[in-house]
């Protein structure tokens, strides 16, 4: 089964609990997020965000995500798979660290399992 890591991580001139502040208010998530739509649900341990994403050629798709991990002001992962388990899960990581008071380093991940993963590269490639 293919697997593929994506992980990003930036400074940002902003207390950590500014970032976290944005970044958990998953309603406002299409303001800022380039392939989110609309987002439906909350940030809940265990519970369920019904993100709408573009997908490309003018095409909107329906991703379900639960919140697997939520450690408030700190980090939360978010898991989905398309269709049946294993053909192409996923696992989001969004992580806020303070660099001191008024900068924070915020790291985003994400990793992709499944047989569909090496599709989804040369389909999508560096977009992804």
């Amino acid at each position: 089964m293919a697997l593929r890591f994506i992980e990003t991580d930036i400074e940002i001139d902003a207390a950590p609990a500014d970032v976290w502040r944005v970044l958990s208010d998953v309603e406002q998530w299409p303001e800022w997020h380039p392939y989110v739509e609309n987002v439906r649900g909350t940030l809940e341990l265990n519970k369920a965000l019904v993100l709408s994403k573009t997908a490309g050629h003018g095409r909107t798709i329906s991703v379900r995500q639960v919140v697997t991990t939520l450690e408030d002001g700190v980090e939360f992962r978010l898991t989905g798979r398309l269709g049946l388990s294993g053909l192409l899960d996923n696992e989001h990581r969004f992580r806020v660290e303070a660099i001191d008071e008024g900068r924070s380093r915020f790291f985003h991940g994400q990793a992709f399992r499944g047989f569909l993963v090496r599709l989804m590269i040369r389909r999508r490639g560096e977009k992804t």
